[in-house]
């Protein structure tokens, strides 16, 4: 049985849009002026999955890749809450993209499919099927979130897509979570759109790693670009609670930028945050102070750095009445 674009629209999770394309259906977390302006960038298939119910015995799926960060290129399957299955491959910049095809058989009796597909590339469905006669439902969720935020809530580096920070909250609370995060982002409106269709219950941000260590602006300046990020984000969302995560513990914390020291910065975003009614998460207390928790000894997360940061994040949530 093929999957129909109908079929994959409604299992999708994690996309504004699903579309045909020449490459295959793909998928789109963006809309209006952000998705021309982030371009490749925008078009990466970040916390995109298909979830749904089937009591399929076999699933096979044909897919391009495209590679627009990293170089993991990975796919995570999950029957129930048990990951069974982690395809795909890791391609180099001079390949840029890569054909592929996975089949496997799937356990009996109906059972709840989650395909993560990966965080740093474009992701086209190009065929999917399940054995014929097989039944398909969409799973259900709880409420939504949108979580803003650079190339840690983007997903880099996690190797294996499901173990980024925003897709295991996300899997933890059931929620049907958008993620807008671009890697090396900031404290920008061009983030976000003129006009939003989304109504989310919850809203994470997580920027000002970037503004502090490599703008080239002076605090003062980058402090009013989170004022008018936050004005912006509070107008298309007036509704939702807003969370923010301020930066995480990060292995240069020491030096001095344009900015000037990390801690000062910290708390000056923090504080535009409080202005605006967001609540504040302190970053450096959810993921250990170890080179060990980090893929480049440093700064992004590799995945023991991703569940230490989510389990932390998750209980932080919790204590404030998220469920």
């Amino acid at each position: 049985m093929k999957l129909s674009l109908s079929d994959v629209k409604n299992i999708t999770l994690g996309a504004i849009s699903v579309i045909e394309e020449e490459g295959g259906i793909a998928f789109k977390r963006f809309e209006g002026a952000p998705l021309d302006h982030y371009g490749k960038s925008g078009r990466s298939s970040a916390s995109v999955l298909l979830d749904f119910y089937t009591d399929a015995t076999k699933i096979s799926i044909d897919y391009r890749i495209s590679r627009v960060g990293r170089a993991f290129g990975f796919f995570d399957l999950y029957e129930e809450d048990t990951l069974t299955y982690h395809f795909g491959k890791e391609v180099s910049e001079e390949e840029g993209f890569y054909l592929g095809h996975f089949e496997a058989p799937l356990s009996s009796g109906e059972k709840r499919v989650r395909l993560y597909m990966p965080n740093l590339f474009e992701t086209n469905i190009i065929n999917l099927e399940l054995n014929d006669g097989a039944s398909l439902r969409a799973s259900e969720h709880g409420k939504s979130l949108l979580m803003m935020g650079d190339s840690i809530t983007h997903g880099y580096d996690a190797l294996f897509p499901s173990l980024s920070y925003a897709n295991i909250v996300a899997r933890e609370f059931n929620f049907e979570m958008i993620n807008q995060a671009i890697g090396g982002e900031m404290f920008k409106t061009v983030s976000l759109p003129e006009v939003s269709t989304l109504t989310p219950d919850y809203i994470t941000v997580a920027y000002g790693t970037n503004d502090w260590s490599w703008s080239e602006k002076t605090l003062e300046q980058c402090v009013e670009n989170a004022h008018a990020y936050f004005k912006k984000l509070r107008g298309l969302y007036p509704t939702s609670r807003v969370f923010y995560i301020s930066p995480l513990y990060r292995g240069d914390e020491g030096r001095i930028t344009t900015l000037g020291d990390f801690f000062g910065a910290v708390e000056a975003f923090a504080a535009v945050a409080r202005e605006y009614g967001a609540e504040v998460i302190c970053g450096r207390e959810l993921i250990p102070h170890s080179s060990l928790m980090f893929d480049d000894k440093y700064l992004h997360p590799n995945d023991l750095g991703f569940t230490q940061y989510a389990s932390m994040l998750i209980k932080r949530l919790k204590a404030l009445g998220v469920q």
